[in-house]
C-alpha cells in the first residue's frame, strides 16, 4: 500500500487490494494491519480514508472494530466519527451484536442521530436490540424527520410486533403529518 509523507493511502491499487481482501483472509489481515495504525492519526483526512478502505474490505476487517470504535468515541472530528459509524456497521455485518450498542449510543447524539439510525437499519434484524431506542425516539425526538425514521426503523429491524404496533398507534396522533402517514402505512401493511 502506498503512503505519502502524511500516511494517506493514495494509490488506486489500494482500493482494489481492499476489495480483494473481502475474498482472501490473508490479504484482509495485511490490509488491516496497515490501516489500523492510521486510525490514531490526528489528521481527519488520514482517518477518514483509512475508515473508507476498511469499509471496502467489509466484514473481513471485523477485527478492526475496537479501533474503529475508538475513533467514534475519541476522535475530535465529527467527520471521522461519522465515517466510524458507517465503518462499524459495515465491518460487523456478520456480528451486528458487537456494534448495536455503539450505534444506538451514537443515535442519541444530535450531531450523528440520523446517520447512526440509517446504519442501524442497515443491520436489519441484527439491530433488533435497538428497538426500545427506536420506540423512544419515535415519540420524543424533537424533529419530525427523526421521529419518522424511528417509526420506519421498527419494521426494518423487525421489532417485536406488539411494541411496534403500540408505537405506530401512538404515532397516529403525532403533530407531524409525515409521521402520521408513515405510522398509518405501517399499521395497514
Amino acid at each position: 500500500m502506498a503512503e505519502t509523507q502524511h500516511g494517506v493511502l493514495q494509490d488506486t491499487r489500494d482500493r482494489r487490494l481492499a476489495y480483494e481482501a473481502r475474498r482472501r483472509p490473508a490479504v484482509a489481515d495485511e490490509v488491516c494491519r496497515r490501516l489500523v495504525p492510521l486510525l490514531s492519526s490526528d489528521e481527519e483526512r488520514v482517518v477518514v480514508e483509512a475508515l473508507n478502505l476498511l469499509v471496502a474490505v467489509g466484514p473481513a476487517a471485523y477485527p478492526a472494530v475496537p479501533d474503529v470504535r475508538r475513533v467514534l468515541l475519541e476522535h475530535s472530528s465529527r467527520t471521522a466519527q461519522g465515517a466510524a459509524i458507517c465503518a462499524l456497521s459495515q465491518l460487523a455485518l456478520k456480528h451486528p451484536e458487537a456494534v448495536v450498542d455503539d450505534l444506538a449510543a451514537a443515535a442519541r447524539r444530535p450531531e450523528h442521530q440520523k446517520l447512526a439510525l440509517w446504519w442501524l437499519f442497515h443491520l436489519r434484524h441484527g439491530a433488533r436490540p435497538a428497538s426500545p431506542l427506536l420506540a423512544e425516539l419515535a415519540q420524543t425526538a424533537p424533529t419530525a424527520d427523526v421521529r419518522c425514521l424511528a417509526v420506519r426503523g421498527l419494521r426494518l429491524v423487525t421489532a417485536d410486533a406488539e411494541l411496534a404496533a403500540r408505537v405506530w398507534t401512538r404515532a397516529l396522533t403525532d403533530r407531524s403529518k409525515k409521521v402520521r402517514e408513515v405510522a398509518r402505512a405501517h399499521l395497514e401493511a
